[in-house]
């Protein structure tokens, strides 16, 4: 039985001296990895929209884009694509009311390059626009009244001549 417990006892020894001086450094390294990891990460900007004041916890200038109301939908898709942190706030004071972009300031490159192909996007848009059935009444309207048709009833209608 002795020599059963002096062999665990090796063994033992064995693995705690492994974990002491093999595994524990890099255990170590590796937390010490992922906490400056984290740090840098809590530290930049996030991307997507987020409110005004997580925006000014960065401490950077911020700009501001107005934008219409219809086409924040499509904005706010871009801007995402494009990686860019921005909150998006209304402007009650204009009639009617806007909407504006706040991102910062170092960011205009690419927010310029976001908004080109926002721009892009809506230009696109109307000019796909088929025209409102409103509108489609109107015109088939002028086009009759441009025609002069005579619009007599005719009173004779269905009668056979010799009766």
């Amino acid at each position: 039985m002795n020599e059963v417990q002096s062999h665990l006892s090796q063994k033992t020894e064995a693995f705690l001296e492994f974990l002491l001086v093999k595994a524990a450094p890099t255990m170590l390294e590796l937390m010490i990895n992922q906490a400056t990891w984290l740090v840098e990460k809590s530290n930049q900007p996030k991307a997507g929209e987020q409110s005004l004041k997580d925006l000014e916890k960065h401490g950077d200038k911020l700009s501001q884009i107005p934008l219409n109301s219809e086409s924040v939908k499509d904005f706010k898709a871009i801007a995402g694509k494009y990686g860019i942190g921005f909150s998006i706030s209304k402007d009650l004071t204009k009639n009617p009311p806007q909407h504006l972009v706040s991102f910062h300031a170092k960011d205009t490159t690419t927010m310029a390059a976001a908004f080109k192909e926002y721009l892009g996007t809506v230009l696109e848009k109307e000019n796909a626009k088929k025209p409102s059935f409103k509108d489609r009444v109107e015109n088939a309207k002028e086009k009759v009244k441009a025609q002069d048709i005579d619009l007599e009833k005719n009173n004779n209608r269905g009668e056979v001549d010799g009766r």
